[in-house]
């Protein structure tokens, strides 16, 4: 569900744009992706919207070839579980950047639930006791897609890293629930991550109005572009 919704924002931005390659260039691309200041003027949307972008037929790709990959989570907790757990991702990876990124960065792209995922799947990997070589392999995965974000320009490391950490904390809540309380715990994990991810926000946006240095948002010299 999720990599058709991902290839279908990406077809219909390429449509408007007239160019495959840069379809970033549409105006609904310009009024769905992540940036701050206009996030903290009101327009929440961008949080979830920009999670579904993508910069280009290779972010794309590259981002729905991991999700289809990382397929096996959602057999492991189901399709309303994994759901969760994309979701929060998501906004884990917006809300780092939202914190943290300089002002004029604008962002786009699935890699913060790409690397909830990762993180859920480690959880998942760990909870299992499976052998230590697949223990391994995760660990590996996880830290060269790290080494990756920091050492290649252009990609957003805080992203992934919110992404990654939420995931890890919504998929522990629900793989470590005791049968007994497993949906009043699983329940719990989910609306305490959105408390704390939605009051994060409220708390950040005044202070991104009072730093806000571009005075014409709409500009694209305002925009320093960052692939997720």
């Amino acid at each position: 569900m999720f990599i058709g919704v991902n290839v279908a924002m990406f077809v219909i931005t390429v449509a408007l744009a007239r160019d495959l390659f840069n379809n970033q260039q549409s105006e609904l691309f310009a009024a769905l992706l992540h940036y701050a200041p206009s996030i903290a003027e009101g327009e929440w949307w961008r949080i979830v919207t920009s999670g579904f972008l993508h910069f280009g037929p290779v972010h794309v790709l590259v981002n729905c070839v991991a999700l289809w990959f990382l397929r096996d989570l959602e057999l492991l907790l189901g399709r309303l579980r994994f759901a969760l757990v994309y979701f929060l991702s998501m906004l884990g990876g917006s809300l780092a950047v939202y914190l943290f990124a300089a002002l004029g960065t604008r962002t786009a792209g699935a890699s913060g639930a790409v690397y909830g995922m990762l993180g859920g799947l480690l959880v998942a990997v760990i909870r299992l006791k499976r052998d230590k070589h697949v223990l391994m392999s995760v660990l590996g995965i996880i830290a060269l897609n790290i080494a990756f974000s920091i050492t290649v320009p252009g990609i957003s490391l805080l992203g992934h890293l919110g992404g990654l950490f939420v995931g890890a904390v919504v998929t522990a809540g629900m793989v470590y629930a005791p049968p007994a309380k497993r949906k009043p715990v699983q329940i719990g994990t989910v609306a305490a991550v959105i408390v704390v991810v939605a009051a994060l926000f409220v708390v950040r946006t005044p202070q991104v109005n009072d730093q806000v240095f571009c005075t014409n948002p709409t500009t694209l010299e305002c925009y320093y572009a960052t692939r997720l």
